[in-house]
């Protein structure tokens, strides 16, 4: 196929509402407002990418749109392109971090470039590994009781894989993680993320506890996010897998990881870490390393997710499932198109990222 060049980029803001908050260690929040990228080429067609706007990895939508706008736009429209690639290696020279940013802008391009060609975005990544994913559902700071109530009715549904929030008060996630274990038996995988919230000596302590309450896994168990040397100490001290996340945000980050004995799983999630480009080289250095790869998430849009299955459709092996389903809790998505069947995503087949967009409703960006 011929090059191919870009005949506008716009930005829309929407707002996701959902009837109950979200409690992690970090923060609370109930309704979730995306931006959300599109970039059309010359014969009208047009990809999109969500901007998550996590405000704790320090972009907010607006300033992800201004940025967009103002520095990337004219890279974006400059040019014929053969691909993807080379955009991608210029973001990256004129603007190194704001990954929230990029990630949106190569989804897009991913999409459109799915579009142009026919193909799924899994087929310009690697190819296809698996035609449906498991996914993790995540259960945030609620009460024993709650969490048990919700997790049954999630495994009447076919979800396996579990992910619990704890960091705040030791006794409730004790108590937690045990009600969960009694109440859904010892096939169910139950994981579980503090955020960062422990130091080393409490991390050990607390962790230990949570094996023995029936724990098989713990994600990010002490901050900040470069303290490699703790996280280390974490690992000598357990015999459970433990899942660095916030630590992981570049290839250098997980290779620092790996060769301090740090991890056991990185947690990789497409729009901290950049776009699928950086997610395939931590995910190669983590195969070649014997360190597994989970995919993680921020609650978000259908769009968000759809880019991360079609990653994980492409990852050979993943641990713990894909926390790729929480789209479900929101309403006025404007993205529709994924379908989840026995606890799993489906892959549909379709080009690009496999999701339509309605942004009838949606606030264009005006700068």
């Amino acid at each position: 196929m011929e090059e191919f060049r870009i005949a506008a980029v716009r930005s829309y803001t929407a707002t996701l509402r959902r009837e109950q908050e979200w409690k992690t260690a970090l923060y609370t929040k109930k309704d979730v407002e995306i931006a959300v990228v599109e970039i059309t080429d010359e014969n009208g067609l047009s990809g999109y990418g969500n901007i998550p706007s996590m405000l704790l990895e320090g972009e907010s939508g607006e300033s992800a749109q201004v940025l967009l706008h103002k520095v990337l736009k004219p890279i974006i429209m400059s040019k014929d392109m053969p691909g993807v690639q080379p955009l991608i290696d210029e973001m990256d020279i004129r603007l190194p971090h704001n990954l929230q940013l990029k990630f949106a802008i190569e989804s897009a391009l991913m999409d459109l470039r799915g579009k142009q060609l026919g193909v799924p975005v899994y087929d310009l990544i690697g190819g296809l590994s698996r035609r449906e994913v498991p996914v993790m559902r995540i259960i945030g700071l609620e009460a024993p009781g709650k969490a048990v109530e919700k997790t049954l009715k999630w495994i009447e549904s076919g979800y396996k894989h579990f992910k619990i929030k704890v960091g705040v008060d030791e006794d409730r996630d004790v108590a937690a993680v045990k009600a969960l274990r009694d109440a859904v038996g010892k096939d169910i995988i139950i994981s579980a993320d503090a955020n960062r919230s422990w130091n080393p000596m409490q991390a050990v302590r607390v962790i230990n506890k949570l094996e023995k309450a029936g724990l098989d896994g713990i994600e990010q168990p002490v901050g900040p996010r470069d303290n490699i040397r703790g996280l280390a100490f974490v690992r000598q001290h357990v015999s459970i897998p433990v899942m660095a996340d916030e630590s992981v945000l570049t290839p250098t980050d997980a290779m620092r990881l790996i060769e301090a004995e740090a991890m056991d799983v990185a947690c990789l999630k497409l729009w901290k870490v950049g776009g699928f480009t950086k997610a395939r080289q931590i995910a190669t250095l983590c195969q070649v390393n014997g360190i597994g790869c989970h995919v993680g998430t921020t609650p978000g849009s259908m769009l968000l997710e759809a880019a991360q299955l079609l990653f994980c459709a492409s990852t050979p092996e993943l641990v713990f499932g894909a926390e790729i389903g929480e789209f479900d809790t929101f309403t006025e998505d404007p993205f529709t198109g994924l379908e989840t069947k026995d606890g799993c995503l489906q892959l549909s087949g379709k080009p690009g990222l496999g999701v339509e967009a309605n942004l009838a409703d949606a606030r264009e960006f005006i700068i």
